[in-house]
Parts: C-alpha cells; structure tokens; sequence
C-alpha cells in the first residue's frame, strides 16, 4: 500500500506518495467502487500517515454523495487501542501503556504481532530470532507460539473494535 505520508520515505521499501496524489487514488478507488453498486464504503489503514487522506476523502465523498451512498473512515483499526485498558499486551501486563516507541524504530510489538498472526515471515521472524533482534521496545517474540495467539488475540480485538465502530458511524445516517 503506498503511504500518503512523503514523511515516510526514509524507511527502506516504502512507497510514498505526495498527500493529494494519495487521496486522489483514494477518491478514484471508491468513485470506481460507487459506480460499481457499493453502497458503503470503509477506508481502513493501518499507518499513521495514511489517517490524515482517507478521513479528507471519506468525508468529502460522504457529504458529496449525501444518501446515494456512505464513505467513512474506520480509524479504530490503526491505533493498538483507543483506550490503553483495551489494549491487549497492557491488559495481561506484558507491556506497561509508555513502553511502546522507546526504542526509536518505526516497529512496534502489538503491530508486528497482528502481522505475525498471518504469517510470521512477514515480519522475518525467523531472522529476528537468528540474528538477536527479536524484541522490539522490550518485548520478546522469539516464542513463536506465543506469539502467534497474542497476535490472534490483538487481531481478534481490532477486528471486533473495527467492526462495531463501522456498524456505528453507518447506522448514525
């Protein structure tokens, strides 16, 4: 998925685009979408920089096609939680709320666990451990099996969350 955030391009293997191209593909996308019969439309992103365009873009289709059809953005996916008491490695005290971020990588352990969840290559995880770099902000993933029902469990949540938060904002019209 390219970024719509040009900051990002000094993390290897991004693609970045400028903020109006991005929300431009965004717009085409569900314009495409719309003509195509979709009556909802749900802009979902799982990276900071992408927030800013998809809520521009869901709000002004939104408005623009006023009961034709729905566009919203569902930024309850991104964040690990909104409420740090949800968020699952705080909840079972493996992580405490200010640990995330402390090591100054653009990783995170509740990200690369989702991630993980599908499939632990994607994050290289048999790599991580091999070459000692199988924690991220102090968190340890070198179990692999616990790793995985973390992730299940903190993809289950954001799932779950996710899906409430559009029944909500779709029903509100």
């Amino acid at each position: 998925v390219p970024e719509g955030d040009p900051e990002t391009l000094d993390d290897p293997g991004t693609i970045s685009l400028r903020q109006e191209t991005f929300q431009m593909l965004l717009t085409d996308i569900a314009m495409s979408l719309k003509t195509h019969g979709f009556e909802s439309i749900v802009f979902i992103g799982d990276s900071g920089g992408n927030r800013r365009g998809m809520i521009a873009v869901a709000e002004r289709l939104d408005a623009e096609w006023a009961g034709e059809a729905r566009a919203i953005h569902a930024g309850e996916y991104y964040p690990a939680s909104p409420d740090p008491a949800k968020n699952v490695l705080v909840m079972k005290g493996l992580m405490r709320e200010d640990q995330e971020g402390t090591e100054g990588l653009h990783d995170n352990p509740t990200i690369t666990l989702n991630m993980m969840a599908s499939d632990p290559e994607s994050v290289r995880w048999r790599d991580r451990v091999r070459y000692g770099h199988a924690s991220i902000d102090g968190f340890d993933i070198s179990d692999l099996a616990q790793s995985l029902q973390l992730g299940r469990e903190i993809s289950q949540a954001r799932a779950e969350r996710t899906a409430a938060a559009i029944r909500e904002q779709l029903s509100g019209r």
